[in-house]
């Protein structure tokens, strides 16, 4: 009876550092907030070389939740559930670490954590939908900076058409006034807005 005890506390010790094992992994965590019906990129940069036979790159969405994809060690890609040919790969970035994925056409059953994960190494990366007012406030926010350079550009043009065409220094002078039109021109004004002062 005392053996059959010990060898239930040393399975229970066992599984538990095991689980403990697991949930002490940190995985490096991303957050992106994106609207349904767009491309969101999924980023995952591991730091490895791929010649081992045991790399293998496995996405998948929610912790233990179906494999989505998997990138083996010599470049090929396994789409175990390829959401209707949305999700997307990089395979020339692969040689330097890059396994990041690009989801199309976001759909409401996309919303939710993914993992990237090899070995020891984990991404988590959760998708969360924008709501329709971040939406519109990203926007007006967007076109009160628009008016703001579109009113400064206005005043630039305007500045340069009024050094460029004398303007200004017509309306400098004491003299100037609506009536400047009918006054007899001097010959001296003529040849100092030509040619310059002499």
């Amino acid at each position: 009876m005392a053996y059959i005890l010990q060898l239930w506390i040393f399975i229970g010790a066992l599984v538990c550092s095991n689980a403990l094992d697991h949930w002490k992994r940190k995985c490096t965590e991303v957050t992106i907030s994106a609207s349904l019906k767009s491309e969101v990129f999924l980023p995952c940069n591991v730091n490895i070389s791929l010649d081992s036979e045991t790399n293998t790159v496995k996405w998948s969405h929610f912790s233990n939740g179906p494999t989505l994809l998997r990138i083996m060690n010599d470049g090929r890609v396994y789409f175990d559930s390829p959401r209707e040919g949305r999700v997307s790969v990089l395979p020339l970035q692969f040689k330097d670490g890059n396994f990041s994925i690009l989801i199309h056409d976001l759909e409401p059953s996309d919303i939710g954590p993914y993992f990237c994960e090899l070995g020891s190494k984990c991404w988590r990366v959760e998708i969360r939908e924008m709501a329709e007012d971040e939406t519109v406030e990203l926007n007006s926010y967007n076109y009160s900076w628009l008016f703001f350079f579109a009113g400064a550009g206005f005043f630039t043009l305007l500045f340069i058409v009024f050094k460029c065409t004398g303007l200004h220094n017509r309306c400098m002078r004491s003299s100037c006034s609506i009536n400047e039109a009918s006054r007899t021109p001097d010959p001296n004004d003529s040849i100092t807005t030509i040619y310059g002062r002499i």
